[in-house]
């Protein structure tokens, strides 16, 4: 708006000025209240005055073309208003869509990997079952190599991965020395105690 105001006052100066100094005062009061009529309110004067009425043509010209340019503008802020709007509303949008697929991908990992309840609590102190031992160091309770495979399992979900090849060796001797549910038993004692190798598990298995 202040650039408006300074471009009309620059017109009325540069481009009129000399013109309104050859007017006269009653003159130049007619067309700056013409002007004020014309552009504010629509209405056409109708001046007697040859002179006038030429002055009035390049006035009206002149605010003819500051309307449309007016509009003009208020046309294309209003545009590229709607555009950021619209901007807006879309990036929301797409953040709203991000957010319920990615519930949703955690929702389906949290269906697939299900939380251990809390409330279920562990024996407080497993202790190996002796009765069920075995303990024949002649005789090999695995000759198919099925309950080492069974012993092997429980202890790497339980304990730990076997951390060499000495340790394959000794768990598989413990599997043809003692049954396997003595031995899963002697692993659930040894997870209490916090044991972490074979060598600990033989321990428990050979003090029980």
């Amino acid at each position: 708006m202040k650039k408006e105001r300074k471009e009309g006052q620059l017109i009325l100066l540069d481009r009129w000025g000399v013109i309104f100094a050859e007017l006269t005062d009653e003159q130049a009061g007619k067309i700056l209240k013409a002007m004020y009529q014309y552009k504010h309110k629509e209405q056409v004067p109708q001046f007697k005055d040859n002179e006038l009425r030429l002055f009035w043509l390049d006035v009206k010209q002149w605010i003819d073309e500051s309307n449309e340019h007016y509009k003009s503008v208020i046309e294309k802020r209003s545009k590229a208003g709607r555009v950021s709007s619209e901007n807006r509303k879309s990036k929301q949008n797409e953040q709203m869509l991000t957010s319920v697929q990615n519930e949703q991908v955690l929702t389906s990992v949290d269906n697939a990997n299900p939380k251990p309840n809390a409330n279920a609590k562990p024996n407080a102190n497993p202790k190996p079952n002796a009765n069920a031992k075995g303990n024949d160091i002649d005789h090999d309770h695995d000759p198919t190599g099925s309950n080492f495979e069974k012993i092997k399992r429980y202890f790497e979900n339980n304990i730990g991965d076997l951390r060499s090849a000495n340790e394959l060796r000794e768990l598989k001797d413990l599997s043809r020395q003692y049954f396997a549910d003595y031995i899963i038993s002697c692993i659930d004692f040894m997870k209490y105690k916090n044991g972490r190798s074979v060598e600990y598990l033989k321990n428990v298995c050979d003090s029980q």
